[in-house]
């Protein structure tokens, strides 16, 4: 197999005018599935803290206030370049052109994401509604062994 060849026709597959849809080559970022995963774990870290993710650091309220806030910020981060990906991407698709940036994208992505940080406290307590209906509804949770 001769693979100095097979790359070239491959290359030629990707920039074939009539596959546009099928290639990005040198163009703007799509959403990375790694980097989605890593911020639903960054999620799970902050609504069961000690649970999932890593260990919580004992300290004073302060330290754990800024631990939590410095764990917020990087889900931010994350999250925001993955929303503004996903926009950008859809955006792009709709006008037809494949710029680099967007000042309208990184607005939209702002917004998604402060409005999603925002209802987390908001989930944590929905959970632990749910999770305590869950228990008082179990016999054996609440008489410590089967009936």
């Amino acid at each position: 197999m001769n693979l100095d060849q097979l790359a070239e026709q491959l290359l030629d597959a990707y920039l074939d005018p009539a596959a546009r849809e099928m290639q990005h080559i040198g163009s703007y970022e799509l959403p990375s599935q790694d980097q989605v995963a890593h911020a639903l774990d960054s999620c799970r870290t902050l609504l069961f803290p000690g649970y999932a993710g890593h260990d919580i650091v004992r300290g004073t309220r302060s330290d754990l206030t800024a631990q939590v806030r410095r764990q917020l910020a990087s889900l931010r981060d994350t999250l925001h370049r993955q929303v503004y990906r996903a926009t950008h991407h859809k955006r792009q698709q709709l006008l037809g052109r494949s710029d680099l940036e967007c000042a309208e994208c990184t607005a939209k992505a702002d917004a998604i994401v402060d409005r999603f940080l925002g209802q987390l406290p908001a989930l944590r307590a929905a959970i632990r509604l749910d999770l305590r209906a869950a228990y008082d509804s179990d016999p054996a949770a609440r008489y410590g062994g089967s009936t």
